[in-house]
């Protein structure tokens, strides 16, 4: 896993530049649409208790957090990838586990 901290954005041949990270967690995912909107999901510990989405509509230099639906009654969850296909379109996929 990547930490949050060794995110670059680097689109339309321009160079890689470091990104803020929105939170001290690893790095699970991100997905850009264009050099400033783009969304990262970290977990900020072990458990995944605390698994996060950001948004960014600036090239990272501020993030907001996403909401998502709660987890299912009885259950936990793991996120594991995020894709957005424009900036109004994604795809988030977990794991669900009882507890």
């Amino acid at each position: 896993m990547l930490t949050a901290a060794s995110a670059y954005l680097g689109l339309n041949a321009q160079p890689w530049v470091p990104i803020t990270s929105p939170s001290s967690g690893l790095l699970l995912s991100c997905s850009f649409v264009s050099g400033d909107t783009g969304w990262v999901m970290q977990q900020d510990n072990p458990s995944g208790a605390n698994d996060a989405v950001y948004k960014t509509t600036d090239g990272g230099v501020s993030w907001t957090s996403q909401v998502y639906p709660p987890d299912p009654a009885f259950t936990g969850r793991y996120f594991c990838a995020v894709h957005f296909v424009n900036a109004e379109h994604g795809i988030i996929t977990c794991n669900n586990y009882y507890n």
